[in-house]
């Protein structure tokens, strides 16, 4: 039987705030197709390069923010983003600094989870979840950060774009854990991050 392995990992952005929504093109803004050979500590960081340390940030750094300079220094030289320094601290505060990743922190949780399935016609999903934690009563909460660099008006239509995406991701943790699971995209902006709520 074939298997068709579907990539969970969408596009990351990258870029400065303002040149992010005028500059589709700037190196390290489109992703190629998954390298199914890299090693398994990286796939789930997948995308841009601004993207991929605002997620390598956020995957190390203490959900109360404590070390978030010295990660962000770390993740923007490994990334080869040096000089982004304070986009990426920026994007990466606007996620420790909202409700959702609040919530989290105070609760059992886990991050940049891996998570699969195989459905009944032999399609595998599979992906790395950035930040899953329980809620009181026993949901489990998917959060995906995306760095899209979006203005408000478009959030609809990208949470819209990212629905297939967490809708596999929830497939794959309640096949896993026999929990309602609930997912929710967060969009980091500089100047603060939007919680939009897929299921």
């Amino acid at each position: 039987m074939t298997e068709e392995t579907l990539s969970l990992r969408l596009g990351r952005r990258r870029g400065s705030p303002v040149r992010a929504l005028e500059n589709e093109t700037a190196p390290g803004r489109a992703k190629g197709p998954r390298d199914l050979e890299l090693p398994p500590w990286s796939k789930g960081r997948y995308g841009s390069d601004v993207g991929r340390a605002v997620h390598a940030v956020l995957q190390v750094v203490s959900l109360d923010g404590s070390g978030l300079d010295q990660a962000v220094a770390a993740q923007c030289l490994a990334e080869g983003v040096v000089g982004q320094e304070d986009l990426v601290g920026a994007l990466a505060r606007s996620a420790l600094h909202s409700d959702l990743v609040r919530r989290a922190a105070a609760r059992e949780h886990w991050r940049e989870t891996y998570v699969g399935t195989q459905r009944d016609d032999g399609t595998v999903l599979e992906g790395y979840i950035d930040l899953v934690y329980r809620d009181e009563n026993g949901t489990l909460v998917v959060v995906d950060y995306k760095t899209d660099a979006l203005p408000p008006r478009a959030i609809g239509a990208r949470t819209a774009y990212y629905k297939p995406q967490m809708d596999a991701y929830a497939e794959c943790l309640a096949a896993a854990t026999g929990a309602d699971v609930r997912t929710v995209l967060l969009f980091l902006h500089p100047e603060g991050s939007i919680e939009a709520t897929v299921s």
